[in-house]
């Protein structure tokens, strides 16, 4: 239990608390004091003690202070714990059955701002647990921890060891189980002999297959030279043809290649020139009409195209090599015999390949190629006159019948080849073989020491390993047993203080979850509003008020301490949680808080609302507990005599208010609106006395604001909200409000009839005013 606070220096309001007075703490416990006096202060530094954080603290310094920041907590059992030095001496075993409600749990396990996101389920799972739950939770996470960063490093070094050793001849698993074989020599023997068995029969492997022999065929087209020879022009003599042709002859010996092209140009300048005169000589051309016919016979485009393809196909017959070409299918026979005595030996009722009457088809088709080749001679010197052509056909039909006789033979040789294929697929691979050779001899290094050492290590790290993930396993399935259950009762247990809260909503489906490759835990929960479930996730902002969200998140807290059974162990620290609820939630909470304090170890209340502390004093001693009340004041902690402010008109006005905007029939709207003058002025005058005085007795409302207008400037008044025009705006508002129940004017003299829900508004406006901005 915590007995006191000793001293708190330089952090937060408080620059330089000590302890005086009677201020030791008892088991229950309510300190009041206003907003920015301290109290979360308070909570802060208990948070931070539990938890260990010493930046809770750090980063409460006091502003403007340079001196070091120092506490004094004294504990039930005389232990005195100090932060010093940014930090506590001494661990926190005492209070870890602390249980803190205040901002810093609302932001971590429920919600920022306006917002429910994934994180706050991951630190609610952890606050939902508890200690028990939180404690094996992290011996499961040290474990996982030391795999990852001692035993799996461990491992992975000892097998790629093993693994530059065995490179990818074993599985290591495989490799490090092995026993030790006694053969292993005699099988290492054995495949060296295959091995030089096998590169005896390498021959085999790289032994040619038989080669087909290309169909027979000539360079040239023996349909086109049968055309040829059998073409004829009626339209020109031999004798014109000759006569050009001597002519051509004579010129040649003093023009050379020139005189043909010559010749011909002076045929075309005689057909364009109309006076029948040489072009050259400007002779007269009428008795050389027989000369000029020859040359247009000799010029004329179809015999001279006939002159041509003649020419060139006699050309192509000239440069043919029909000996070069059989002795191409000769050399291609040679190497298949060649190859087929080799292969002859490995196949059995084979015949080799053969082209049956090779040298008669040479012979025959030797004598009509000539045969042909001569007759295009003819042809070419006698262009005109058509001649035979039965030669052609008969090295036509000689070219096909051989050509089937290589066909014949080209079939043997595939068949052959299939068989040859046969034959080299089953033969050793020779790689195969060494590659075998090499994994016995790594097999036999197995059980050598070093290599025995290495394997041993990383048997017995894996086993490590492997029993440690079994443990890992079980133990997580101990904790999503004994959580399954906790989070079912868990679920119940906050419907039920959600229901008492009058909250229009439920959870549902409340579950343990893992996220992530590192399967972290977290607890996911929906919310049931009419009837519609939504993930608060994605809708919390849209759909729950600020009241709702405190009210959940103290549902969240109260359900896991009565939950956890263990309230007597329990010291249970509240940090204002009243923000933002009405009358109903207010007496829950209240009730809430009472039950607790009687089983609790010690229960701190922190709260700015000294209405809510009187109520939670009332109910208190009601079951016989009587509250140690303390007051937070200019950065002290003092006795507070709650009894003799109970007693005073103003806060009894006060609750009178707060029960009127619950509809609570206590006073009616005429006395609310009176109410809202008398407690205004009081606030103002118990808070601003000293800018006052020159009122003397015209103390009263309508002249407080006056004066406040008259003050906006002035650098002595200030008030907690930071926009005073805005304060001052709606004082005089409200005084505006509360004057047509107080007294007529001149302007108004009939009283205005208000509805109920504009007197509320107007009291919950004063109450703003009061406990927020003044």
């Amino acid at each position: 239990m915590i007995k006191k606070f000793v001293k708190i220096k330089n952090t937060g309001r408080f620059v330089n608390y000590s302890a005086h007075g009677n201020i030791s703490l008892s088991k229950v416990n309510i300190i009041y004091g206003e907003n920015s006096t301290g109290k979360t202060t308070l909570s802060s530094i208990i948070r931070s003690l539990i938890s260990n954080k010493p930046d809770l603290v750090l980063e409460r310094k006091t502003l403007g202070s340079n001196e070091d920041q120092y506490i004094e907590l004294l504990l039930e059992n005389g232990k005195l714990l100090k932060f010093q030095d940014s930090n506590w001496n001494e661990g926190n075993e005492e209070l870890e059955s602390i249980e803190v409600f205040d901002e810093f749990f609302i932001n971590e396990n429920i919600y920022t701002g306006l917002e429910i996101q994934s994180e706050h389920q991951k630190y609610l799972y952890q606050f939902a647990i508890g200690v028990e739950g939180t404690s094996l939770a992290k011996e499961i996470e040290n474990m996982k921890q030391d795999l990852t960063t001692y035993k799996n490093i461990e491992l992975k070094n000892l097998k790629d060891r093993i693994e530059l050793f065995i490179k990818d001849y074993f599985e290591i698993d495989d490799f490090v189980k092995m026993t030790e074989d006694r053969e292993i020599d005699q099988k290492i023997q054995k495949k060296k002999q295959e091995l030089e068995i096998a590169k005896s029969s390498q021959e085999i492997k790289i032994k040619k297959f038989l080669n087909s022999i290309p169909p027979f065929s000539l360079p040239f087209d023996l349909n086109m030279i049968k055309i040829l020879l059998a073409k004829s022009l009626t339209n020109i003599s031999e004798k014109s043809l000759q006569k050009t042709k001597d002519h051509i002859s004579k010129l040649a010996t003093v023009l050379k290649r020139e005189a043909e092209p010559w010749l011909r140009q002076g045929l075309f300048s005689v057909e364009d020139n109309k006076d029948n005169k040489c072009p050259f000589c400007q002779q007269d051309l009428k008795n050389a009409e027989d000369t000029i016919k020859s040359y247009q016979q000799y010029f004329n485009i179809e015999y001279r195209e006939l002159n041509e393809s003649v020419e060139k196909y006699l050309e192509k017959i000239k440069m043919t090599n029909i000996a070069q070409l059989f002795d191409n299918v000769r050399i291609t026979v040679a190497d298949n015999n060649t190859l087929f005595e080799f292969w002859k030996k490995f196949l059995e009722n084979i015949k080799a390949p053969e082209i049956k009457d090779f040298e008669k088809y040479y012979d025959e088709i030797t004598n009509y190629f000539n045969e042909v080749k001569s007759t295009m001679v003819s042809k070419s010197q006698s262009i005109l006159t058509p001649l035979k052509t039965i030669c052609v056909d008969n090295l036509s039909s000689l070219v096909c019948d051989f050509n089937k006789i290589i066909k014949t033979y080209n079939s043997s040789v595939g068949n052959l080849n299939e068989q040859i294929k046969e034959v080299k697929s089953k033969q050793p691979d020779i790689n195969e073989l060494e590659k075998e050779i090499n994994k016995l001899e790594i097999e036999k290094q197995r059980h050598s020491p070093g290599i025995n050492e290495l394997c041993e290590q990383y048997i017995k790290v894996k086993k490590e390993i492997d029993d440690k993930n079994k443990l890992i396993g079980k133990k997580k399935k101990e904790l999503k047993k004994a959580i399954s259950e906790k989070v079912e009762k868990y679920g119940n247990k906050i419907n039920i203080i959600l229901e008492k809260f009058g909250a229009p909503f439920k959870i549902s489906r409340q579950t343990q979850k893992y996220r992530g490759r590192s399967e972290e835990p977290y607890l996911e929960y929906f919310l049931e509003i009419e009837g519609c479930e939504i993930n608060p996730i994605e809708k919390a902002k849209f759909t729950l008020s600020g009241g709702d969200r405190n009210a959940l998140a103290l549902a969240f807290f109260i359900a896991k301490i009565i939950v956890e059974e263990n309230i007597p162990e329990k010291i249970i620290i509240f940090d204002d949680p009243m923000s933002s609820f009405d009358i109903n939630r207010k007496r829950r909470t209240i009730e809430f808080i009472r039950d607790l304090s009687k089983d609790a170890n010690q229960v701190i209340v922190l709260t700015h609302i000294n209405t809510f502390a009187f109520e939670l004093d009332d109910a208190l001693k009601d079951i016989g507990i009587k509250p140690k009340c303390l007051e937070i004041k200019n950065g002290q902690i003092c006795e507070w005599n709650i009894n003799e402010d109970k007693k005073r008109p103003y806060f009894r006005n006060l609750s009178k208010l707060e029960s009127f905007v619950h509809y609570n029939q206590d006073i009616n709207s005429d006395e609310a609106q009176r109410l809202i003058r008398i407690c205004l002025e009081d606030k103002l005058k118990f808070n601003y006395f000293h800018l006052f005085e020159d009122l003397g007795d015209d103390y009263w409302l309508g002249n407080i604001v006056k004066k406040l207008r008259d003050l906006k400037d002035d650098s002595n008044l200030k008030f907690k909200h930071s926009d005073k025009n805005e304060v001052i705006e709606e004082l005089g508002n409200l005084c505006d409000f509360a004057a047509a129940s107080h007294h007529g004017n001149i302007n108004a003299p009939q009283k205005k009839d208000y509805t109920q829900a504009e007197i509320v508004n107007y009291v919950k406006s004063t109450l703003t005013m009061i406990y927020d901005w003044l």
